[in-house]
């Protein structure tokens, strides 16, 4: 315990600062408390502004346009979509999804005054942790008979639902999962063991929430993370062990799956993918708006052998932003997706080794929770879209940096 008092009284005051509230905004995104959050932005919003009026500079948000190209395409899409709808209500959501991008640049400010790396990795495995011995705590209160937690013993602590839990987890555990494979951290043995534990207690937990979605999205990132590390490597044997190893993990957490991996309500999300194939039909261009899906689909567009009456949301990412943007937003959020998993994929391969593994565990997660949303609310969620914003700038900021260290030094 003696290396906090140290490091503290070594670092300068931007530097603590920095490292102080990347933690604390990492922690409160991952753990998903609205006060907390709210608490930290404001503190780091406050902190920022202080700093780029002494600096008489806003600089510190600056960044390669390849960072935020397809955040801005898409944002600007739901915006533009939304305004021309005239819906207020409509409006007012798609202003709230440009909010909720704030992370991003945050912590691009942060990574400006301090390495943030090992802090970002910190918040994250606190979060682990926490989350982790209260998924415990709830499980020994279900085996003891008490019923009114979790939905049909599945856990979501204070998430909300099992689904948006396990989004956080699959989110979560890729960082845990590749910071492994950091040299500075492989000489540590006793991270290395507390990191094994987390990651046991993060898949124990996901196994807990029931997520078949969650589960499928992230063994399905694992598949292709597997798939680009052994074209990389030009490695055939690697590829078929990792391929078999996914392949057992995945069917013994099939069989421990709280729930089942069959469910009563199945045939109910194809009824809601035809409902809103229809709707989408019907207004092509610009949606029914992001505040009229519900409206629309009760009055409108339910089926009738549908049982599920109430749902406000199709249970897809796709035909949300279809549905409620019309072709403009729904190709901009396409374009979200395919810009980002295609620009992680390609520096994977440029990145110095040393931090390739915060590409590859953000790419993982990038497309676990967009495959998850295919079956829920996915990136539609403010709380998974701050963590993913969060992550996203962390990684491509950082890569782009470390390249253009390179290409001085290089020069010189």
């Amino acid at each position: 315990m003696k290396f906090l008092p140290e490091w503290w009284k070594k670092t300068e005051k931007t530097e603590r600062n920095a490292h102080v509230l990347t933690f604390l905004l990492t922690l409160s995104i991952c753990s998903y408390q609205s006060a907390f959050i709210s608490i930290v932005l404001g503190i780091a919003g406050a902190y920022i502004l202080a700093d780029c009026i002494k600096k008489k500079s806003i600089r510190g948000f600056a960044s390669d346009r390849e960072c935020w190209f397809g955040m801005a395409v898409f944002l600007a899409t739901v915006v533009i979509s939304s305004l021309m709808l005239g819906d207020k209500g409509s409006i007012r959501i798609a202003l709230n999804y440009v909010y909720w991008s704030l992370p991003f640049f945050m912590i691009i400010y942060f990574m400006k005054q301090a390495d943030v790396k090992y802090t970002v990795l910190l918040g994250v495995g606190v979060c682990i942790l926490m989350d982790g011995l209260y998924t415990a705590y709830q499980y020994g209160l279900l085996a003891q008979g008490v019923k009114h937690i979790g939905r049909f013993g599945r856990i979501e602590l204070f998430y909300g639902h099992p689904n948006h839990y396990a989004m956080f987890l699959i989110a979560m555990l890729p960082l845990l999962l590749f910071a492994l494979q950091d040299h500075t951290l492989q000489g540590i043995k006793r991270f290395k063991a507390a990191d094994i534990f987390l990651i046991a207690l993060g898949l124990w937990s996901l196994l807990k929430t029931g997520s078949r979605g969650a589960f499928g999205g992230l063994a399905i990132g694992i598949f292709v993370i597997i798939l680009i590390y052994c074209y990389r490597n030009k490695s055939v044997k690697k590829f078929l062990a990792g391929l078999v190893l996914c392949a057992c993990v995945s069917g013994l957490m099939s069989t421990l799956m709280v729930g089942g991996m069959q469910r009563r309500y199945d045939s109910e999300r194809l009824l809601l993918l035809q409902s809103s194939y229809a709707m989408w039909q019907d207004h092509k261009l610009l949606g029914v708006g992001l505040n009229n899906w519900e409206e629309q689909y009760q009055k409108k567009y339910i089926m009738k052998t549908a049982k599920e009456r109430k749902l406000t949301v199709p249970h897809n990412t796709v035909a949300w932003f279809f549905t409620t943007t019309g072709v403009i937003g729904g190709a901009g959020y396409l374009f979200f997706v395919l810009y980002y998993s295609v620009l992680l994929f390609r520096k994977t391969g440029s990145e110095a080794d040393r931090d390739r593994w915060i590409l590859y565990a953000v790419l993982l997660s990038f497309i676990a929770v967009n495959l998850h949303g295919m079956v829920d609310v996915g990136f539609t969620h403010k709380g998974i879209a701050r963590l993913l914003y969060l992550l996203l700038g962390f990684a491509l900021y950082r890569s782009c940096t470390n390249n253009a260290l390179r290409k001085q030094r290089n020069i010189v």
